[in-house]
């Protein structure tokens, strides 16, 4: 029988509250593991970092639950993330069904996943003021968030900074050849990179979000939601390579992207696309690239964030799309995947069931 996904969660919080609790630094760990290394504390960190990322998962769907989570998270023993010492980073591996396969096919093979979209392009268009500083001598905005040169290499044809609408049709004419791609220290050439499983500066953006909803208060979080989004975003810079005093520079800007967000909390929140939840999902989005984009899944399902472009081509087979083509509605965006073919092989009664009670299979 198919679950109520508010049970899974709370299956889920249940499964952390064992795991952390057998935790014991005085007994033997398993020192090969290749995220901590048998490092009890760290994994205690990790563990109430991902209580906290599933309790801001579940803001809409049970608000009580997710507040009592979220601060269960960080009063726990060893609290969450402190830094960018306790990111959980996974090796890449060589070979078939490794973490390789991850490079090689999502972002090579796969062709789509390397481009940028127009949506991510208009997220980084304008936001923080400063002047494009990347290798495109072909189009680009005038001004660029600092860190979209650094993981964009210009376009193979027109050395172009820009995005594509996404399609899942094949264009005519090689229009992707004009569009920026994934830089190419973060595709298979370089495998020596870590993949980001979850990082100091996820946490703070969902410590952003949390107080700033007012599901956890400022003194129990040890910081204000402008806090913690500023140090997000200061942690996102360092990881690219930039500066604290960078970031410092970024977050002062007014300066909007073309969604209309600005890097500067507070500034203008009553402005179209301006508020401060904005903000925070925006400067997560940004954060989560490449690896964690999984995780904006979440944020588009729960919040209907960031703004996006509605894809030119949605399978039909996939569901009744709207026509309206208005980025609001949340139903123009993917709403969940399909079920497996072997579920109505396998599972016939309860899949009918839940197609029954879903209205389609899409």
């Amino acid at each position: 029988p198919y679950m109520d996904l508010q049970k899974q969660y709370e299956i889920i919080f249940a499964d952390l509250d064992k795991a952390i609790s057998l935790f014991d630094a005085s007994k033997s760990t398993i020192t090969t593991e290749p995220l901590y290394k048998g490092d009890v504390s760290k994994w205690k960190k990790f563990c109430n970092t991902l209580r906290l990322r599933f309790a801001l998962k579940m803001s809409e769907v049970d608000p009580t639950l997710c507040s009592t989570q979220a601060q269960k998270a960080l009063s726990a023993s060893g609290g969450v993330f402190g830094s960018s010492e306790d990111d959980a980073l996974a090796p890449t591996y060589g070979g078939w069904g490794s973490a390789n396969y991850v490079y090689t096919y999502y972002y090579s093979w796969g062709g789509g996943p390397t481009e940028m979209t127009k949506t991510m392009e208009d997220i980084l268009t304008g936001i923080g003021g400063q002047p494009y500083n990347g290798e495109a001598t072909g189009v680009h905005p005038a001004k660029v968030d600092p860190r979209g040169s650094r993981m964009f290499d210009p376009s193979t044809t027109g050395s172009n900074f820009q995005g594509g609408i996404v399609s899942q049709n094949p264009e005519p004419g090689n229009y992707r050849d004009g569009v920026s791609r994934m830089s190419a220290k973060y595709v298979s050439q370089n495998l020596t990179r870590k993949l980001r499983v979850m990082t100091y500066a996820e946490a703070c953006f969902l410590l952003a979000e949390a107080v700033e909803r007012n599901f956890v208060s400022s003194g129990d979080a040890g910081g204000s939601a402008e806090q913690w989004y500023n140090k997000g975003v200061e942690t996102s810079f360092i990881d690219w390579e930039f500066t604290a005093a960078d970031a410092a520079t970024y977050l002062a800007s007014a300066d909007k992207n073309a969604w209309g967000t600005s890097a500067k909390y507070g500034d203008a929140v009553s402005d179209p696309g301006n508020s401060n939840l904005e903000k925070i999902v925006t400067q997560r989005y940004i954060a989560f690239f490449p690896d964690l984009a999984n995780q904006v899944w979440n944020d588009k399902r729960r919040l209907n964030l960031p703004a996006m472009h509605i894809p030119q081509y949605r399978n039909t087979g996939d569901g009744t799309w709207p026509t309206d083509g208005d980025i609001k509605n949340p139903a123009n965006f993917i709403q969940r995947t399909a079920y497996p073919q072997s579920e109505p092989k396998l599972n016939r009664e309860n899949y009918e069931a839940a197609v029954s009670l879903l209205g389609g299979d899409g």
